[in-house]
């Protein structure tokens, strides 16, 4: 097993000969660029507007069906709490 202070060393640092990256790439990279370098896809655009027709029926059904299970739930406790009423 290694020993705790192993395991926070760095790694050394990198000595071998690199190749210069092209301009365009050297340029992008040449500050922490926090943003994606790929474009989203039809899907991934879409999705961010809200307007991506899967997501928006698994939402519908996911919403239907909390709405019937909060409204059962919901009936079920009234019906018991007035069944409880009425026998005193």
């Amino acid at each position: 097993m290694a020993s705790s202070s192993s395991a926070h060393r760095t790694a050394p640092h990198r000595t071998a000969p690199r190749t210069a990256l092209p301009p365009e790439l050297a340029q992008s990279l040449a500050w922490n660029n926090p943003y994606r370098f790929i474009e989203p896809s039809v899907d991934e655009k879409l999705a961010l507007q809200g307007k991506l027709p899967r997501v928006r029926r698994r939402w519908l059904v996911a919403g239907l069906f909390g709405t019937l299970l909060h409204g059962g739930l919901l009936l079920m406790m009234s019906y018991g709490i007035l069944s409880t009423l009425s026998e005193k």
